[in-house]
């Protein structure tokens, strides 16, 4: 890796240094709407959370830190005495990953290197702890940054589109009648295989900022003791179809819309290539009427942008793509 230096200006250094939580707040919160534009709380877009949150055990961690606006631990760019530049860091469930985000750099002082600076400071650090990877998450019109990363030795894992709705605005999607798709909804024998499905049909280097953990479709005494006090539900879906024609049926899709205080709905839909002609539009179809009858509130969905048939299906439901973002990796120890 290269060092970063940091200069002195008067009795004030200049360069990176890592987050002081404690004064540095409101100057980020600050460059982080210079940056990127004010956005409203809640919406989950930016990482200004605490490490806590980062962890599913944690109870209503995640929900106080974005509510309040606390901002994760990372590092800033200082000049003068003033903070131009920031970027959060977290560590994943990984052992050995780390996520990087909220890159920013005040617009007054762009095409200076500080980002670069920032960046090559963070992967010296991460590679001082025994780091091995990082992942980060970057717009895929944002030409400047995917050069940057690019430059960085980062290579791209895929494209993720984050689509959004409302309850009101949602249309409902006819499906055909389909006499061997059997829709239902999951149940405890089903949490392995749903997993096991889950993780084939969306890569999990995808799922931000953490792939899901097999207890995710688990639906045990303590799952529903934990999803109460966290103010969480989660509607499970699978689609059965014949096995060899004989009379097993396999799983060949799912969907689930999860619900958590104070965020907006979040669904998939999960169905594996070759069953995607007959299985997604009766899946979607499920979902949005569960909506319609049930739900109100903001709805997402993140799902890889390369998928053209639920691209489809989606603009039919009156969903539209609110961000496309390039999912990036870097590996420390080949890049030491």
């Amino acid at each position: 890796m290269i060092a970063v230096p940091v200069s002195v200006i008067g009795q004030q250094a200049s360069g990176p240094r890592p987050i002081d939580l404690n004064k540095d707040s409101r100057q980020i919160l600050n460059l982080l709407d210079v940056a990127f534009g004010p956005i409203p709380r809640g919406r989950g877009q930016r990482m200004l959370i605490t490490p806590s949150a980062m962890h599913a055990g944690s109870l209503f961690g995640s929900r106080i830190g974005s509510y309040f606006g606390i901002v994760a631990p990372g590092f800033v760019w200082e000049e003068g005495g003033r903070i131009v530049g920031t970027l959060s860091l977290l560590e994943a469930h990984k052992p050995g990953r780390y996520l990087v985000a909220n890159v920013a750099v005040n617009p007054q002082y762009r095409r200076r290197g500080i980002a670069t600076g920032l960046m090559i400071f963070t992967m010296d650090y991460i590679h001082s702890l025994g780091g091995r990877e990082v992942l980060l998450q970057v717009e895929r019109d944002n030409d400047a940054a995917n050069s940057l990363y690019s430059v960085l030795n980062f290579r791209s894992l895929g494209e993720v589109n984050r689509w959004e709705a409302t309850s009101i605005q949602l249309r409902l999607v006819a499906s055909p009648a389909n006499q061997d798709v059997h829709i239902r909804p999951a149940s405890r024998r089903d949490a392995e295989a749903a997993f096991l499905l889950d993780r084939r049909c969306m890569p999990f280097d995808l799922r931000w900022p953490n792939p899901p953990e097999p207890k995710m479709y688990e639906k045990s005494l303590w799952r529903r003791f934990s999803d109460l006090l966290n103010g969480r539900k989660m509607d499970i879906w699978v689609a059965d179809a014949p096995l060899d024609r004989s009379r097993k049926r396999r799983m060949v899709g799912l969907a689930y819309i999860e619900s958590e205080w104070s965020r907006p709905y979040e669904i998939a839909i999960r169905v594996p290539f070759e069953q995607k002609s007959r299985i997604e539009r009766a899946l979607l179809s499920t979902v949005v009427g569960q909506i319609k009858r049930n739900q109100s509130g903001r709805l997402r969905m993140s799902h890889p942008a390369q998928d053209d048939s639920m691209t489809a299906l989606l603009k039919e439901a009156n969903f539209t793509v609110k961000r496309s973002l390039r999912v990036m990796h870097i590996d420390i120890d080949r890049n030491g």
